[in-house]
């Protein structure tokens, strides 16, 4: 017989544990798999980004920075004006940064 003042436990839980090892989780379905991948499948023709990797996200990022991408394609001027700028920010970065390691290199 049971005290007054213990709980009624739900068949499924053992004494305030939530479910038992045995059991399976409600969220446990044999078809979650099908279900993310269908998933994706979505948002990748939702969105228009593939699931591709990082690195192949960066790169792609990173060649629409340089070639300008996000400048007004009808104005000729800011088109080039912001590529040779950004080639121009480019070269300076690693010549600088050379200069940088070759100034550490020798003890600087």
């Amino acid at each position: 017989m049971r005290a007054c003042d213990e709980p009624m436990l739900p068949p499924a839980a053992t004494a305030g544990y939530g479910w038992r090892m045995t059991d399976r989780h409600p969220m446990e379905r044999p078809d979650r798999g099908a279900e993310a991948r269908r998933i994706l499948t979505q948002v990748e023709r939702d969105t228009g980004m593939p699931a591709s990797s990082a690195l192949a996200r960066a790169l792609g990022r990173a060649r629409n920075h340089m070639v300008g991408a996000d400048a007004d394609p009808e104005d000729w001027a800011e088109l080039w004006g912001t590529r040779v700028g950004r080639l121009l920010s480019l070269a300076a970065f690693v010549a600088l940064s050379l200069w940088l390691f070759r100034f550490l290199a020798r003890g600087g």
